[in-house]
């Protein structure tokens, strides 16, 4: 009986020490990005999920769903859900602001999923 209880002690003092540091491990990976304000510093230096909020244009439709964004300090490929597109017309070269985050695909091709557009002139 002794046996059976001291077993079962240790099962528990084993799981909970697991479960601690898996705790401490997912803790550790959550640590919070800086927003990248620029496509010359996502192009250079984030990491993937990083938030951005930029302010610029969208410069031409490469595909369903895809657009070249450009500010000034480079140029980046956005995906701009149907239901987050702006429902009015914009005007070539209409300034907007952009939120979401960074994508680096398996291959290298760094692009941003967008999660709101917000036009600022047209």
């Amino acid at each position: 009986m002794k046996y059976a209880t001291l077993k079962t002690i240790s099962a528990s003092l084993a799981l909970g020490a697991a479960s601690l540091a898996f705790v401490g491990q997912a803790n550790a990976a959550d640590e919070t990005l800086p927003v990248a304000t620029s496509v010359s510093q996502i192009l250079e230096d984030t990491k993937d999920d990083q938030p951005v909020t930029l302010k610029g244009s969208l410069t031409k439709l490469e595909a369903d769903e895809k657009y070249s964004f450009s500010d000034g300090t480079g140029e980046i490929q956005v995906d701009i859900d149907e239901n987050v597109f702006p429902a009015s017309t914009l005007a070539p070269n209409a300034q907007v602001e952009i939120t979401g985050e960074v994508d680096k695909g398996i291959i290298g091709k760094t692009e941003i999923d967008v999660k709101s557009v917000n036009v600022l002139s047209q």
